[in-house]
């Protein structure tokens, strides 16, 4: 129970580092889970004012202003253009107030365990090798369901 604690500890506070790189790795960031967040429609859009970047954690991270900021103003970090359900997937929260977040959409599961249950195990399995190097990894819920957002 301690280890399940601290990963999720871990994967609710951590950033990503060198986004959408072969070197993308996660790793916390001491006292920036401490920012408030900016949440579409909610603060409105005046009010996100800085973004992570992180290139790699050897270099280290920063906020990024992204408005004129003046001494005194609240930082408000923007998390990224997440869904409500990412939110409380990957960070924890959910917006304080019920919104209809622009991020949100409805999703389309599609179990190919089940379509291809009639296939030999072979053809199955070469199968889902062949969707699994077609489809990014986003689109994978596990090793046989895909999961797509429609738009």
């Amino acid at each position: 129970s301690d280890a399940r604690w601290a990963l999720a500890v871990v994967d609710s506070r951590c950033f990503t580092f060198g986004f959408g790189s072969e070197h993308e790795t996660k790793a916390l960031v001491p006292l920036i889970d401490l920012f408030n967040t900016f949440v579409p429609l909610e603060s409105g859009p005046e009010r996100w004012n800085c973004w992570f970047v992180g290139d790699s954690v050897a270099e280290g991270g920063y906020l990024r202003a992204e408005t004129d900021i003046q001494e005194g103003d609240e930082l408000i970090h923007m998390y990224g253009e997440h869904s409500t359900a990412e939110l409380w997937a990957s960070y924890g929260f959910v917006p304080n107030s019920p919104m209809d977040n622009p991020y949100d959409a409805p999703l389309l599961k599609v179990d190919l365990s089940d379509l291809l249950k009639r296939d030999a195990d072979e053809l199955r399995v070469a199968k889902l090798e062949i969707a699994g190097g077609l489809l990014e990894t986003q689109h994978w819920q596990d090793e046989s369901t895909l999961v797509f957002e429609i738009p």
